[in-house]
């Protein structure tokens, strides 16, 4: 008659207990991971400047950005919170919104006294990070080198905020652009406080919402620019002395010709 041995059965049994244990912690394990991380909201706040030399130009963005998406809205007074910038907003205030997952941009943009809401992928395509290091508001950043619309343009990118986007238009980067400076001199925009947030990205529908003029793209932005320069370049050359010699220049951060 065989005989087990019960030491070796307890034991047997105490393993296959643990071996269960295991599995169950591996599986949560798992089941955790592949849920979606808790989103950080940070509000960040950075100046916009250009200096054309005859013309400056000096305005504020306030920023709430997740890794979901972010809405820069330009503000040059003090404000509670976003949503008030919204409410007291109107449509010659530039906005920017960025969806990471789209790689999508819808910003406000005037043409003259029109105002054109336009969405577009993300114009970012190629960039060359270097070796170069510098902290800003005590976050390391490299040195990333790209062309933007008629500028080549020095950019300072940071990993440590854990989200994807920048100031203004300049998104898409594997980190957060926290400075864009052209190397022409005449394009600055920085970072000037980083803060977690409590609030929400506020919806871009309620400031389409304010703008009568349809949506369009970069492209049909472009043209209808080029147009209202043209008829705006004749306007002049008719009103003008045959013998005086005039020269006509609209300085804008992104150079479209005409």
């Amino acid at each position: 008659m065989l005989r087990t041995n019960p030491f070796h059965m307890e034991l047997k049994y105490k393993n296959l207990k643990l071996l269960f244990i295991s599995q169950i912690i591996s599986t949560l394990s798992l089941v955790l991971l592949s849920l979606p991380l808790a989103s950080q909201a940070y509000e960040i706040t950075y100046s916009w400047n250009a200096d054309y030399g005859s013309t400056q130009i000096s305005t504020m963005f306030v920023q709430i950005i997740t890794n979901e998406e972010s809405l820069s809205l330009e503000t040059n007074t003090e404000y509670k919170s976003v949503n008030d910038i919204i409410e007291n907003s109107n449509i010659e205030k530039q906005y920017v919104h960025y969806s990471p997952s789209e790689s999508s941009l819808i910003v406000n943009q005037p043409i003259f006294t029109k105002v054109f809401i336009i969405k577009e992928k993300t114009p970012l395509v190629e960039w060359e990070f270097l070796d170069e290091r510098k902290e800003i508001l005590g976050l390391d950043c490299q040195l990333a080198k790209v062309k933007f619309r008629g500028r080549n343009y020095s950019l300072w990118v940071t990993n440590e905020l854990g989200v994807i986007g920048g100031v203004w238009k300049f998104v898409g980067l594997p980190g957060y652009v926290m400075a864009a400076y052209s190397d022409d001199s005449q394009i600055s925009i920085e970072v000037t406080s980083v803060s977690e947030s409590a609030e929400k990205v506020p919806n871009i529908s309620i400031l389409i919402d304010k703008n009568p003029h349809k949506i369009v793209s970069w492209t049909e932005f472009v043209e209808k620019y080029k147009f209202a320069g043209n008829n705006l370049k004749r306007s002049y050359a008719a009103d003008s002395d045959g013998d005086i010699e005039y020269s006509f220049n609209v300085s804008q951060a992104e150079i479209i010709k005409f």
